[in-house]
């Protein structure tokens, strides 16, 4: 059973309240209750647990897929690109990658594309074209 309003599903109102009738207050703090649950944020990921999936350096860019295993959007996977002047060794001996943008990270990503094939294929073309005039 999907996440909906009392209003919606007397039937739901009614077993979750223990059989008994809903008054507006029961009804209001119900409903707050499967919002609060429907709208609860998705742990963050653990920059200190991750594993790389694939990897591909294309003039000063990095492109990474990660998996955090401690993430549940996605499975975990997340496709980042760095131009941070770290090669592509030095990422994938790092301790610590924090998927989140900050400037004050020297593993901070300067894009993220969603972890699919063609999120993928984005980075790269992205990484291809702001290549193009570098030596």
């Amino acid at each position: 059973m999907g996440l909906h309003h009392v209003s919606q599903s007397k039937g739901l109102s009614h077993s979750l309240l223990g059989g008994k009738s809903n008054s507006n207050y029961e009804t209001e703090t119900l409903n707050a209750i499967m919002t609060a649950a429907a709208t609860a944020s998705l742990p963050n990921p653990n920059p200190a647990n991750y594993e790389i999936v694939r990897s591909k350096e294309i003039g000063p860019f990095v492109i990474l897929e990660i998996r955090y295993p401690d993430c549940t959007n996605y499975e975990g996977h997340k496709i980042l690109v760095f131009d941070s002047g770290a090669s592509l060794e030095e990422m994938k001996k790092a301790r610590w990658i924090d998927p989140h943008f900050c400037e004050d990270k020297r593993y901070s990503p300067i894009a993220r594309f969603v972890p699919t094939l063609r999120g993928w294929e984005m980075a790269i073309n992205m990484c291809e074209e702001e290549s193009k005039g570098y030596s």
